[in-house]
């Protein structure tokens, strides 16, 4: 069993969870090399910050295992509804090459345990666990 303990930050929950995702890219590929060639409409919902985090990752996940698509590009809006919140926006990446971004380590999956979301004076902080 393998975890990978992730951190990220902003001065906004977009810049935050934007960061965030870079971070899941960075623990499997090299994270640097993804340019924006194609788009896609993302909407994901949660009831709280924590359920939206890790639906956000699991939608990345899910692009992933599905379409090939990795990304580095987030134009993402953050806001309150009426039954929790909601992530929509549009994101760039392109298909994964095992020769151009490389390979570091597959994740199966986020989890819920250890994770933290601190809003401050300062931005945010979200940290959370991938199960490698």
């Amino acid at each position: 069993m393998a975890d990978a303990y992730i951190e990220a930050w902003g001065s906004t929950l977009e810049e935050a969870f934007s960061n965030a995702a870079v971070a899941f890219y960075d623990t499997m590929i090299d994270a640097d090399k993804i340019e924006a060639k194609v788009y896609e409409d993302v909407e994901v919902s949660g009831h709280d910050l924590y359920e939206l985090l890790y639906n956000w990752i699991e939608e990345l996940i899910f692009l992933f295992e599905t379409k090939g698509l990795i990304f580095s590009k987030f134009d993402i809006k953050i806001s309150k509804v009426d039954d929790g919140w909601e992530l929509k926006g549009k994101i760039g990446g392109e298909r994964y090459s095992k020769d151009k971004h490389g390979s570091k380590t597959h994740v199966k999956a986020v989890t819920y345990h250890a994770m933290e979301i601190i809003e401050d004076k300062e931005g945010v902080k979200l940290r959370y666990l991938l199960d490698l």
